[in-house]
């Protein structure tokens, strides 16, 4: 029998992973690494199983805890906890951006009177004001939407793939090995397909005793996201020919239209907004919860823990995060630097993973007579090993960002860093000054 609790949990790891800049993700990788793709993906799930692996033992340490900042403070400190956030929340802003210019330049392609400004602020407007009245989808809902995403994915595939002979498909596969340095770059961003997985984990904060379960849903996750990736990638060896490098950032709109034609638009219009429905508004709704968690721990202006009283939601914080977004969605739209938000979202990623791992070897040191739900397989010298390849991945990935002239990397680093130092320190500020206040009486 079913585990309708597993398979919802399921679906909302999936759904806040398969993006639709998954698709961009996915023409990155083969611009890097052509009919390889397939394989690097592969390989990236294996990075991403080894992760989750970590994500999941930290899970069943703190199982009424949310996510990466509880894990890493406790794991290395309060400067190191606030860093990984600000990380984490310039991923979900890096990935808001990007998915939003993806749908504002696919409806463009179909209605090219319309401006894509207005479409941006559109949907960032509609998601300002759900999430102000407390909206959220049901689980059976998410489910619907996963299932009919992967539905469109698999049609998708096999439309392309009947057009073409699969025999004379397989024989020109892997007939060049890439360059190591875009080999590893199209790794990364592989792994970046995986990111959000770990979002189910704030699903036990509810629930507690299912944290026993959630390194299953973790696993799975990654399993069922590596076929419909490899499933998509298979379907563009159909247009290996005739797939230029400007179509790479929306694959799924050529493979639409070579599998059917004009009408397979349609398909493309309603995967896009499948996938976003699915994520897109769950990450600014994150973001805007962990502003607010800053603001009431003093590391932002108190104005930011503003909540609206009928539905309990931040607003001001809601209001903070739907503007920053829209500022780099913008940004992004007029610069068409689809690639660079790619990369960039891939790096920040890594990077928060590597903080994942090395937190997981951590804890084993500190919490060692600590019984838990579930541990890893992996010995703890491995997941520092891990969490020093990935570091190894990310520099590499800088190397490469340089020489391409795509330097959004360095951008955000260059901000987030120095803010995690002077919030830390407004904190700290703080506290001393309630320290030194006089007791009267």
């Amino acid at each position: 029998m079913l585990d309708f609790k597993l398979i919802t949990k399921l679906s909302f790891a999936m759904g806040m992973a398969f993006t639709a800049s998954c698709f961009t993700a996915l023409g990155s990788i083969w611009q890097f690494v052509g009919t390889w793709a397939p394989v690097t993906v592969l390989i990236s799930s294996l990075f991403a199983a080894f992760i989750m692996s970590a994500v999941g033992e930290l899970a069943s340490r703190f199982p009424s805890a949310i996510g990466i900042r509880t894990y890493v403070k406790a794991a290395f400190g309060e400067q190191s906890a606030l860093l990984t956030t600000l990380l984490y929340m310039a991923l979900v802003l890096l990935v808001a951006s990007l998915e939003s210019v993806l749908v504002a330049s696919i409806l463009q392609q179909l209605m090219p009177s319309w401006n894509g400004m207005y479409v941006i602020t559109a949907m960032f407007g509609t998601l300002f004001i759900v999430n102000v009245f407390g909206y959220e989808f049901s689980a059976r809902l998410q489910l619907v939407l996963v299932v009919a995403l992967c539905v469109c994915v698999g049609w998708l595939t096999y439309g392309a793939l009947s057009q073409v002979n699969l025999t004379d498909l397989a024989a020109r596969s892997y007939a060049v090995l890439p360059g190591f340095g875009h080999a590893v770059e199209a790794v990364l961003i592989g792994i970046f397909l995986f990111a959000g997985i770990e979002w189910v984990t704030v699903l036990q904060v509810r629930h507690p005793d299912d944290a026993k379960r959630i390194h299953v849903v973790l696993f799975l996750a990654v399993a069922v996201l590596t076929v419909l990736y490899i499933a998509f990638l298979i379907g563009m060896m159909a247009l290996r020919d005739g797939l230029a490098s400007e179509h790479l950032l929306t694959p799924q709109v050529q493979l639409a239209t070579f599998a059917y034609g004009r009408a397979g638009v349609a398909l493309v219009v309603a995967l896009m907004f499948l996938a976003i429905a699915t994520t897109f508004n769950a990450g600014l709704v994150g973001a805007a919860r962990i502003t607010y968690a800053l603001a009431r721990e003093g590391y932002l202006p108190r104005t930011f823990t503003y909540v609206q009283p009928s539905s309990g939601n931040p607003i001001a914080a809601t209001m903070l995060i739907t503007v920053t977004a829209l500022t780099g969605s913008f940004i992004a739209y007029s610069s068409n630097s689809l690639n660079a938000l790619t990369e960039a979202s891939a790096a920040i990623a890594c990077t928060v993973y590597m903080f994942f791992l090395a937190a997981a070897a951590r804890m084993r040191g500190i919490q060692t007579a600590r019984s838990i739900s579930f541990r890893s397989p992996a010995p703890t010298w491995s997941l520092w090993l891990g969490s020093a390849v990935m570091a190894l991945l990310i520099v590499v990935t800088l190397i490469q960002s340089v020489s391409s002239g795509r330097l959004l990397i360095f951008a955000v680093i260059a901000l987030v860093f120095p803010m995690s130092l002077i919030l830390g320190r407004r904190r700290r500020n703080q506290q001393n000054s309630f320290g030194a206040l006089p007791i009267k009486g």
